[in-house]
């Protein structure tokens, strides 16, 4: 009797010890939800119909963001058909229950058969102890077979989730946090100076420049700061005002940097693909130039504002291919208005618009 009381006390405490050793690694969050992810993703087929339905979280906003994140997961793998979180929500209503809430396999399996899912997944978080325990499991909807179950410990301490489990004041869908990544790639841009317009003629010209290099850049997911080189040319072409000038055309090289800051706002628009409206500033500075009009290239520089789209096309979770094209006004640079200063009233500026593309690879950090 002794023996069996001690083996029992033995085996109780190795128990222990594991269970102890198997969650010592307390993570954030989103490390938790990637690591739960990145498990169930091989036990799911390749290019299945997956839906994350539910995630019971203890609150509204951390269910909406687990369930945000894990389709953000499965999205960036680019191997499953990963159903919409707003078709998941309209059936949810047509079914009068809630994705955040308490949910049964069986409902789930239901929800699931009527999206089209080929797999589901479902989890929550409990508490335990002083952190908590992140659990999902992926069942195929047909079979209600469970094909696996993925957990990890989450840290108490994490501050993502003791806002999404505190105040209750973090906004729903916060999943579009800042993610960090870095890349580069070529780039191309044309556009205008500005123009000189003859008052009394109406006769007009303009300054181009036409200019391709390569450019790098650090996002975080809401803001991209990009830094760019360049070479190319200014043209100026036929300028026919009756005003001592006569007819001038000259082309010369430049080089050029440019520093820009956009502002973005990213959405999925299908398997890994997500694109974003795109605003921003950005600063070019010419180097080197020829003496048009005997002005020096600081003279040239320009502030533009950019406007436009781009789009991020995953190659893995970690790796992406960015494309960006943007449209661009700017003020006239310096030396063009002194141009216009020089003629008074006879002569007006106005400013250049342009367009840019950008094609690089990204990643992730």
């Amino acid at each position: 009797m002794k023996k069996s009381f001690l083996l029992a006390g033995v085996l109780t405490c190795m128990m222990a010890f594991g269970i102890q050793a198997a969650y010592a690694q307390a993570n954030n969050l989103d490390t938790a939800i990637q690591d739960v992810a990145a498990d169930l993703a091989p036990r799911i087929g390749v290019g299945s119909s997956l839906a994350v339905v539910a995630m019971r979280g203890g609150t509204v906003h951390m269910s909406d963001y687990i369930i945000n994140e894990m389709i953000r997961s499965f999205v960036r793998k680019g191997q499953f058909t990963v159903v919409d979180r707003l078709q998941l929500e309209l059936t949810a209503q047509e079914l009068d229950f809630s994705l955040s809430g308490e949910v049964s396999d069986a409902t789930a399996q239901l929800i699931g058969r009527r999206i089209g899912a080929q797999v589901i997944v479902a989890g929550e978080l409990d508490s335990l102890g002083t952190n908590y325990l992140f659990r999902a499991r992926a069942i195929h909807t047909e079979t209600g077979e469970i094909l696996y179950v993925a957990t990890s410990l989450v840290a108490g301490n994490d501050p993502v989730t003791m806002a999404l489990l505190g105040t209750g004041t973090v906004i729903p869908g916060m999943a579009q946090r800042s993610f960090f990544s870095v890349g580069g790639g070529f780039l191309v841009d044309w556009g205008t100076f500005g123009r000189l317009r003859d008052v009394a003629s109406g006769s007009s010209t303009s300054f181009s420049n036409f200019g391709a290099g390569a450019f790098g850049f650090v996002d975080a997911t809401f803001v991209e700061l990009a830094l760019g080189f360049m070479r190319g040319r200014v043209n100026l072409n036929a300028f026919d005002m009756d005003m001592g000038l006569g007819q001038m055309n000259f082309s010369e090289s430049f080089t050029a940097f440019t520093v820009s800051l956009l502002g973005k706002y990213p959405f999925e628009a299908g398997n890994a693909v997500s694109i974003f409206p795109a605003l921003g500033i950005e600063y070019k500075a010419f180097i080197s130039t020829g003496d048009g009009f005997g002005a020096p290239p600081s003279n040239k520089n320009t502030f533009r504002i950019k406007f436009g789209a781009g789009g991020d096309f995953n190659v893995n979770e970690r790796v992406f291919v960015r494309a960006v094209v943007l449209g661009s006004y700017r003020r006239p640079p310096v030396f063009l208005r002194d141009v216009g200063n020089q003629f008074g009233q006879v002569v007006r500026t106005s400013g250049g618009i342009g367009v840019s593309a950008r094609l690089g690879l990204g990643f992730r950090l």
